[in-house]
């Protein structure tokens, strides 16, 4: 079996500003790569459904410490990892930042 990332979550939080814009921006970069994505708020059930079931093989969350908490709750009993991109202010919990996050 392959390490290769194959399916990918974006989840924005829904109260932070561009989240979702930025979520899709990610994910046009991660289909030019080949990596299938679903992107949407990390209220979405459409989107929450397939990583509880342990359908995807990442998630990345954009927003801030509260985004990550709330990621892990819904990726943590699927054992999903996740990569967490800060656009809040201070970002205790998220190593990487916006402008960081593309190689």
């Amino acid at each position: 079996m392959s390490d290769a990332f194959r399916r990918i979550a974006v989840l924005a939080h829904p109260q932070v500003q561009d989240g979702l814009a930025r979520g899709e921006q990610v994910a046009r970069f991660l289909n030019q790569q080949g990596v299938e994505t679903l992107v949407g708020l990390l209220s979405d059930p459409e989107v929450r459904r397939p990583v509880a079931e342990g359908k995807v093989d990442l998630c990345i969350a954009l927003g801030g410490d509260g985004t990550m908490l709330r990621a892990g709750h819904l990726c943590g009993p699927a054992q999903v990892p996740i990569l967490g991109v800060n656009l809040g202010r201070f970002g205790f919990l998220i190593e990487v930042n916006w402008e960081e996050w593309q190689p």
